[in-house]
């Protein structure tokens, strides 16, 4: 280009004449103006990283959270077969017998004494209350449970201080409830609720262990065993009153012999 300054000729990329030293305006714009488009491109390009940021932590996050996921299926999947093989081994490993067979198993455990044996015998081979021949042992197993129950009762109420027995009526009660239930089954007006044929020895012979238990820890006489026992279908007013009854008999009375 030519210098206005000196008329000499230079290249127009030079930012000013270099005889004269005159300013070449337009090299000094188009200096201005690539000053301005990279700062410009510096700008965007902050921008642009700022705003991909959230959004590839998201994807990053998404991605772990799937894996995850489809980690836990596994995990879940894998426990599931294995807890039903083990089901399908456990069900297979018990023997389908015939009923008598299970009567006999069944009838040698009651012969032991092992009452819990006979609830799990019962659970294990799925064999049915309703069935001929298994009534009596699921009886003779709920029974059994009324009278765990009645001992632990039992155990609550002994050992209280005067001060304690007075107080404390829910103990009592709970005793009344366990011996109520246990004499139920020799006074219900329902014969599907009374004590079946196979199980009268044993009944019998538990029942008499509370009646001694009862007269000897609170001083009950034959009468009033009956009186407040031999009720059919006894309800919760029935409950509440022998239990106030055994709270104000261990006051009175107290454990004046060991049983």
């Amino acid at each position: 280009m030519k210098c206005p300054g000196c008329g000499a000729d230079y290249s127009a990329r030079l930012a000013q004449c270099p005889y004269c030293g005159t300013v070449n305006e337009s090299a000094v714009r188009r200096e201005k103006d690539k000053e301005e488009r990279r700062k410009l491109l510096r700008s965007l390009r902050i921008r642009t990283a700022r705003e991909a940021g959230p959004r590839i932590t998201i994807q990053v996050l998404n991605r772990i959270a799937a894996a995850l996921l489809a980690l836990w299926l596994i995990v879940f999947a894998a426990v599931f077969l294995v807890f039903y093989i083990g089901e399908r081994r456990a069900a297979a490993d018990v023997e389908v017998l015939s009923q008598e067979q299970n009567v006999a198993n069944l009838e040698s455990l009651k012969a032991e004494g092992d009452y819990a044996g006979i609830a799990e015998y019962l659970s294990d081979h799925e064999l049915s209350m309703y069935e001929e021949g298994i009534e009596e042992y699921w009886q003779l197993y709920e029974i059994y449970e009324d009278m765990r129950g009645f001992w632990e009762a039992a155990d609550e109420t002994e050992g209280l201080s005067s001060e304690e027995a007075a107080s404390d009526t829910w103990r009592y009660e709970a005793l009344a409830r366990s011996v109520l239930d246990i004499w139920q089954y020799g006074s219900s007006e329902y014969e599907s609720e009374r004590v079946l044929e196979g199980n009268e020895e044993l009944y019998s012979q538990w029942r008499d262990e509370t009646g001694l238990y009862l007269r000897t820890r609170f001083g009950m006489t034959e009468a009033e065993l009956s009186q407040w026992l031999e009720v059919p279908d006894a309800d919760y007013e029935q409950e509440e009153q022998l239990g106030q009854f055994l709270k104000e008999r261990a006051a009175e009375y107290g454990s004046q012999t060991e049983f």
